[in-house]
């Protein structure tokens, strides 16, 4: 579950280039989280105890950011909390 204002944006591009009449390149890119938009959590929700003030420290603050999983291989092997991943790649098909 996120906060409000939760925003993340996955962009795949893809583009062929024929060498050939039978053989052609294939480039491609992939940026998850494109856009790099700060996520935060939820604020605290314990108030503490009214009178001490150690008790009170981050009280209803924000104080971390939320980024889903993040990995090439998806999010259930092995994903990464990484801010911004971009992978490029190219193949030549015949």
């Amino acid at each position: 579950m996120f906060a409000p204002g939760f925003a993340w944006a996955d962009i795949f591009v893809s583009k062929y280039f024929n060498i050939s009449e039978r053989v052609k390149f294939r480039f491609d890119a992939q940026f998850y989280n494109a856009f790099n938009h700060a996520n935060f959590n939820f604020p605290g929700s314990s108030a503490g105890i009214p009178g001490v003030g150690s008790t009170l420290n981050n009280a209803f603050a924000v104080t971390s950011t939320a980024s889903p999983p993040t990995s090439l291989f998806g999010s259930g092997l092995g994903g990464d909390n990484s801010v911004r991943i971009i992978a490029i790649s190219g193949r030549i098909e015949f």
